[in-house]
């Protein structure tokens, strides 16, 4: 079981993971021609400029919102934990089998998102592994 620091300290990443996933989806949403130039990625009209702000921006302030959530009680700990993890999991996992499929050729940057990817993938599901999910006794608490 683990002992309240442990649990502060999920509490803690599910607040880093919220913010973190926040400031990507603000600057995606706010600025997606510099966010898609990082990656070489052009976005040659306004239709391609919102539907990039829109999926990048939109899904990671949407995450963003949730992990907020379940920062705020420990009876969600786990679930945020879990979100974060797949979430990661599929991103990185899509990386590096591109990276695979394209024999390594890329810029740093993707190599950069990719180690922070899976490593907090990996730290998201080690917390959420030693959380013991908690059920709520009352079905009528409010979030």
């Amino acid at each position: 079981m683990p002992t309240d620091r442990r649990i502060t300290w999920r509490g803690r990443a599910l607040w880093l993971l919220a913010f973190g996933f926040g400031g990507f989806g603000v600057a995606y949403a706010v600025r997606p021609s510099e966010m898609a130039g990082l990656t070489g990625i052009a976005l040659p009209s306004r239709t391609a400029s919102i539907d990039f702000s829109a999926t990048y921006g939109g899904a990671q302030l949407g995450l963003a919102m949730f992990l907020a959530l379940c920062a705020r009680r420990r009876s969600r700990y786990r679930l945020g934990l879990l979100a974060a993890g797949w979430t990661l999991i599929g991103i990185g996992g899509v990386r590096l089998v591109g990276l695979v499929l394209a024999g390594g050729a890329a810029t740093p940057v993707l190599y950069v998102g990719l180690a922070i990817e899976l490593l907090g993938a990996a730290l998201a599901f080690l917390m959420a592994s030693t959380t013991r999910a908690v059920h709520q006794s009352d079905p009528r608490r409010r979030l």
